[in-house]
């Protein structure tokens, strides 16, 4: 009964609904304001979240400044999940998704010309064999050869 009465004192009221408010936003899922969550969702915000949470150590107590430190843990998480910035850090979760939507995209059925051009035969074949010509070299108009290590 002693406790009860000690923790219901004046200058620790303040403590308590603190750390009440504290457990309720944890436990429950409590929909954040966008415009909050996009102050929250920066690095300054998020510095100056934390910089709350730990004044919180000093000013109400240890159990306070630790629901204090849960609690800014949860705004940043939430902040983040719904501003997007969670899909920003992960590029390349975000990258196998665009991909995968645009094989989606693409996957569709031939279409008729496709299926008459892969028929078709090929307009030049390489049979291996040579032509019965021989190239001619033409005029070399004064040039050296390739080969010439001589003077120029």
């Amino acid at each position: 009964m002693k406790f009860l009465k000690d923790l219901m004192k004046a200058e620790k009221k303040h403590s308590l609904v603190l750390e009440l408010l504290f457990v309720i936003y944890i436990m429950f899922d409590i929909e954040t304001p966008v415009e909050l969550a996009k102050l929250v969702d920066s690095s300054m915000g998020n510095i100056v979240v934390v910089l709350l949470a730990l004044s919180m150590f000093a000013a109400a107590g240890p159990i306070a400044g630790i629901l204090a430190l849960l609690a800014a843990h949860t705004l940043i998480k939430r902040s983040s999940l719904q501003t997007g910035g969670v899909l920003m850090q992960s590029e390349n979760h975000a990258e196998e998704i665009k991909m995968k939507m645009l094989k989606q995209y693409n996957d569709f059925p031939k279409t008729l010309e496709e299926e008459v051009v892969a028929d078709m035969a090929p307009i030049v074949r390489n049979d291996g064999s040579q032509g019965d010509f021989k190239p001619v070299l033409s005029d070399l108009q004064d040039a050296a050869p390739i080969d010439y290590e001589g003077v120029i």
